[in-house]
């Protein structure tokens, strides 16, 4: 298994890029590749887009969709206990 896409490198901003490709998007969420794979496909995380041969996605796209999770999660009660996670 690869090593997580690291989001900030040595001597660079501390900001993600504002587009990732799969392992580093997957690692701006906190998740594995694998995990973030089955996201795309229960449609919890969408496609992301194609230029140019390479599928990226936008930074705020993810954010959103985790906004969007959390706040699902919350309102049916599956949120759990913070430190469980």
């Amino acid at each position: 298994m690869n090593a997580p896409a690291r989001i900030v490198r040595q001597g660079q901003a501390a900001y993600p890029p504002l587009l990732m490709r799969r392992d580093t998007a997957a690692a701006f969420l906190d998740l594995s590749t694998t995990t973030f794979d089955r996201w795309i496909d229960s449609g919890h995380l969408g496609p992301g887009t194609r230029i140019d041969g390479v599928r990226v996605w936008h930074r705020d796209d993810l954010a959103a969709a985790a906004d969007r999770l959390l706040n699902r999660a919350t309102a049916t009660g599956q949120g759990g206990n913070l430190w469980d996670g």
